[in-house]
């Protein structure tokens, strides 16, 4: 049986037993104990209250010593060194980002932030949103700011334009500052709210890029795939723009023939996710025609998305020509592609074709006969190739090498291409890039085949740069063998790259593996090594 001490809490020490001398103390003494013994606490409270006191003075004292250590590291660091031109460059590459208060938070970090923050440039990203709560206050202590700097704005509409209107009023006495104008509205009629009031009387001397975003259309033409509403006031608003050429349109539907400026010379039309519209080529044509004066050209539908382009019974296309046109990216699905048999480009010199939809696994062959017939019926001298989640058939990849002869640049994505069809880049003496992703049929040995082959025949430019991502057939020795003929780059570099935003090409772990794997156990020397881009 367990004691009765073990049933006393542990944290409680037991009460001292009591003596005889105890019982035999009477109840004055027995008081005068209890009140010897509660004066020494109390005393002992008082003195444990000055240690806390002291560890309290102790901690603080520690505190500022922190505080000390980290004011003369921050006077170490680099952001202490940079320049303040560098700085602004930074907080503005935030503000291109998405983060417009950029320039007030800074401000409160330093003195140094806060004198770079000053920069005009920093100022001139004025966003009008009717979802602040005075949009209006916003707008004027950012124009103060931003002084005579060529202005970019950004207007979103939300679901009351009437909260913006007067903000526009004031960014409208400024419009000799505009270099780029972008409206977000919810439908086709806010946009026009807005462009309506641009269309007063105004000259924009400045103005060079216009975007225009809508996220809903509720009617649509039948069967053509058109807005039955769309921006007719935009050819009135900026008709005293004479440097506007660049123009972005982010709708649900195609827009009507004649709507879009004839003077554009770069479009980007991106069509959001609407699954039960079909488009007509014909209408997509249509809209196109009059635009003879494009030299950029982008065509994107939402990612993921299954829009359907069709050619209806007797119905023929019109043939759309681009004299000027010199890049052309087209962003979608099979059907989509059609376009291309309408399409001509005669100086087109980069084309990009990416499917928006999980690639098949197999050639695609509606892809190849429409490339085969817009290369052969204006034979443009393209110098950049990408075909990214589409493959082609080798006797396509075949026609289409022969008939590149000014190739310089060529990328594959998700690519079954053959060993064979990589000896037939021969065929183009001018191509020194080459990048290959995710192309599971291709072999190291046929890479440096090419490699030396075109480094050692006369009238051919060498390969300058090599990139490989995620090519299953390409090993340690055959990367190691090629870097001792030229770059050879396992990563993506370029911010813009269209991979980076999906994240498939990080290829980490085939680039730690080689990196732990000691390549100088290969033998590659330090000038080779600097050719190896890990």
């Amino acid at each position: 049986m367990a004691s009765l001490w073990s049933l006393r809490p542990l944290i409680s020490p037991p009460a001292p037993r009591s003596s005889v001398e105890d019982r035999a103390l009477d109840r004055s003494e027995i008081q005068e104990n209890i009140s010897h013994h509660e004066d020494i606490i109390r005393d002992l409270d008082i003195e444990i209250a000055g240690l806390l006191k002291d560890v309290r003075e102790l901690q603080l004292r520690k505190l500022t010593h922190h505080q000390a250590v980290s004011k003369y590291l921050g006077l170490i660091t680099l952001a202490r060194k940079l320049p303040q031109e560098l700085l602004a460059l930074i907080f503005e590459q935030c503000i291109q980002d998405g983060y417009t208060r950029t320039p007030l938070y800074v401000s409160h970090v330093c003195s140094e932030w806060r004198e770079a923050a000053k920069a005009p440039t920093l100022w001139r990203y004025i966003y009008v949103s009717a979802n602040e709560h005075n949009p209006y206050a916003r707008t004027l202590f950012w124009l103060s700011r931003a002084r005579e700097v060529p202005l970019r704005i950004t207007v979103d509409v939300g679901l009351d334009v009437a909260r913006v209107t007067s903000s526009l009023d004031i960014l409208l006495d400024r419009a000799s500052q505009w270099e780029t104008f972008t409206v977000a509205a919810v439908t086709v009629p806010q946009g026009n709210q807005i462009l309506d009031m641009c269309g007063r009387p105004r000259e924009f001397p400045q103005l060079r890029t216009v975007s225009l975003s809508v996220e809903q259309e509720t009617t649509v033409i039948e069967p053509m795939g058109v807005g039955s509403e769309d921006f007719y006031p935009m050819q009135v608003a900026f008709k005293a723009a004479p440097h506007f050429r660049t123009l972005h349109v982010a709708r649900p539907f195609l827009p009507e023939p004649g709507v879009l400026p004839a003077h554009i010379s770069t479009l980007t039309l991106s069509l959001s996710s609407q699954p039960t519209i079909t488009y007509s080529l014909s209408a997509l044509a249509s809209a196109l025609a009059d635009l003879t004066n494009l030299r950029e050209l982008s065509l994107l539908l939402t990612a993921g998305a299954e829009h359907a382009f069709v050619l209806r019974v007797h119905e023929q296309p019109q043939l759309v020509v681009l004299p000027d046109l010199q890049t052309l990216t087209l962003v979608g699905n099979e059907s989509m592609f059609n376009l291309l048999e309408f399409l001509q480009a005669p100086l087109l010199r980069r084309l990009h074709v990416r499917s928006c939809v999980e690639p098949s696994g197999e050639p695609n062959l509606s892809l190849a006969h429409y490339m085969e017939r817009f290369l052969g019926s204006c034979a443009p001298p393209i110098e950049m190739l990408e075909l990214h989640d589409i493959d082609l058939p080798s006797s396509s990849f075949s026609f289409c090498f022969s008939n590149l002869p000014h190739l310089r640049h060529l990328r594959l994505h998700e690519s079954d291409i053959s060993d064979h069809m990589i000896g037939r880049l021969m065929n183009n003496p001018r191509l020194s890039t080459l990048e290959l992703r995710w192309c599971g049929q291709v072999s190291g040995k046929a890479l440096l085949d090419l490699v030396e082959r075109k480094k050692r025949t006369d009238g051919h430019t060498p390969i300058g740069e090599l990139v490989m991502i995620n090519c299953s057939y390409v090993e340690d020795d055959d990367i190691v063998a090629l870097a001792e003929h030229t770059v050879c780059r396992l990563v993506i570099s370029d911010e813009n790259d269209y991979c980076r935003s999906f994240g498939c090409c990080q290829n980490e772990r085939y680039r730690r593996r080689l990196q732990l794997r000691r390549l100088a156990a290969h033998g590659l020397n330090q000038t080779h090594w600097k050719r190896l881009i890990i």
